[in-house]
């Protein structure tokens, strides 16, 4: 469960006096120091300061929770919480050792970082990937020739309309044919 900035910890926080004694202002300057500015003795001190924290560890659950890429949270800087976010992620991401098996998308493409002739399970795999990916087209309404297209590759007897459609595509074919496209 990810915490909340307004917990009771965050009371508790050594940082918290901090900003009491010393004012927002000097705080600002320690805990959200300049972008990539993390080596300066203010910084040193907030460091200094979560190392006798009683809720550091609370404080960095938070920052990681919230993925919070700017200030000092439970003792680390922003690029230390990014390191420890990346070594969490790659804990929990499966890795996977074997190889997908020809036929598949996954296999062509490893035949041509390869350097290798796809095989032909692989080239099938292809297909079927790129034509599922393709964008849809949108569907021609009946009494146009592709649409009588459509009811053939369908197995579907063509309506009047489209039958129509597809005399009148023949005879401009055949007159293109014949008259050279005049």
């Amino acid at each position: 469960m990810a915490l909340q900035l307004n917990e009771r910890w965050a009371e508790r926080a050594a940082c918290a006096g901090f900003r009491l004694e010393h004012g927002t202002e000097e705080w600002t300057r320690c805990w959200f120091p300049e972008k990539g500015n993390h080596q300066t003795k203010a910084v040193q001190r907030a460091l200094a300061i979560c190392d006798e924290c009683p809720v550091q560890a609370e404080c960095l659950q938070y920052s990681l929770d919230a993925n919070l890429v700017h200030g000092i949270y439970g003792g680390t800087t922003p690029q230390d919480r990014r390191d420890l976010f990346g070594q969490r992620i790659a804990r929990y991401r499966p890795r996977r050792t074997e190889l997908r098996p020809c036929g598949t998308y996954a296999a062509y493409r490893r035949h041509l970082a390869r350097g290798e002739k796809p095989c032909e399970e692989c080239r099938q795999a292809h297909a079927l990937q790129a034509r599922d990916n393709r964008p849809s087209r949108a569907l021609m309404p009946c009494g146009t020739d592709a649409a009588f297209q459509r009811h053939k590759r369908r197995g579907e007897e063509p309506c009047e309309a489209c039958h129509e459609a597809n005399k009148a595509e023949k005879r401009a074919w055949r007159h293109h044919k014949v008259h050279g496209g005049a």
